[in-house]
């Protein structure tokens, strides 16, 4: 525990000296100081203490430090491929609640600091993407959620999809979508995070739904309609039938309004958006002719096995 204290505390010192010199020393010298912390040594020191959250709290902030007040020295190759490393791939597969206020912010700004990381992720669909999905089914606590969920549309924005496989971006979303919506489900989520799961959720799926398509995709109506009938009519009725969460409808509504609206200028949104009445009417009728019918399950999501 002392060793850990003392490895913590130098790192969250070491922050604090770089955000106090960067203005009164040149680049080169706080290029050179922050570099003195990042040697070989100090990450086989970090791999071999993964264990232990109070180093990753440390190092964390002292990497958020060094992005902002010196983000050269993160882009040499080789530090940028070990911190891809450490925030993409260790980092997403984080289980300690308290680390989360500090990972997110720095994986943020290195991602936004380093667009050129994605590169060191190898196959992300089988690396990155799983690791991702099993942070979202299991995120269901105050502290990791209240830091996580506000996180996940700047994450989105940033990762490298690929706009010209349409078939892929729709695979991403569902398993996106879904193992966010595993959140709302869950009998471990708490009810003072309901709110920000469903504040991520809509806003996810409206840029999945309206902002995505409309900047790289040139026939946007079959992602369009698949998130509509597959994840927001569910969702809809599963509020309106199957849950005891009332409130939170308002905002699937509001949300509903706005893509309502923004699909509806062109006649294949039209047509997309009228196949929605249907059977979100046909459900409701149901209800009250003979109470409820089950609402239907979001699409299935893959078990948590991140390789």
């Amino acid at each position: 525990q002392i060793y850990e204290c003392i490895l913590s505390g130098s790192f969250l010192a070491a922050g604090f000296v770089v955000r106090q010199i960067r203005d009164k020393i040149s680049a080169e010298e706080t290029m050179e100081f922050c570099a003195s912390l990042l040697h070989a040594d100090v990450w086989k020191i970090i791999a071999s203490t993964t264990k232990l959250a109070a180093i990753r709290i440390g190092f964390y902030e002292y990497l958020i430090a060094v992005v902002q007040s010196a983000p050269g020295v993160i882009q040499e190759y080789d530090m940028l491929k070990r911190t891809s490393k450490c925030l993409l791939l260790d980092g997403l597969q984080e289980k300690e609640s308290g680390v989360f206020n500090h990972l997110w912010p720095a994986l943020l700004a290195f991602c936004k600091s380093c667009p050129e990381c994605w590169q060191f992720v190898s196959s992300p669909h089988t690396t990155l993407y799983p690791r991702l999905f099993a942070m979202l089914r299991r995120t269901t606590g105050m502290m990791s959620s209240a830091v996580t969920y506000p996180s996940l549309l700047p994450l989105l924005m940033l990762l490298p999809l690929d706009v010209g496989d349409p078939g892929g971006i729709m695979a991403f979303a569902d398993e996106f979508l879904c193992a966010l919506w595993r959140g709302i489900e869950s009998d471990a989520m708490i009810a003072m995070a309901v709110p920000a799961v469903v504040e991520a959720y809509l806003e996810c799926w409206k840029y999945f739904a309206l902002t995505l398509p409309n900047k790289a995709l040139t026939d946007p109506a079959p992602l369009q309609r698949h998130l509509l009938e597959h994840h927001f009519l569910p969702a809809c009725l599963w509020f309106l039938l199957g849950s005891n969460l009332r409130g939170p409808f308002s905002h699937f509504a509001e949300t509903f309004a706005t893509a309502v609206s923004r699909m509806s200028g062109h006649a294949i949104g039209a047509l997309i958006v009228n196949s929605f009445w249907a059977p979100l009417f046909q459900a409701l009728l149901q209800a009250l002719a003979t109470g409820p019918a089950p609402p239907p399950p979001v699409p299935e999501a893959t078990p948590d096995n991140p390789q």
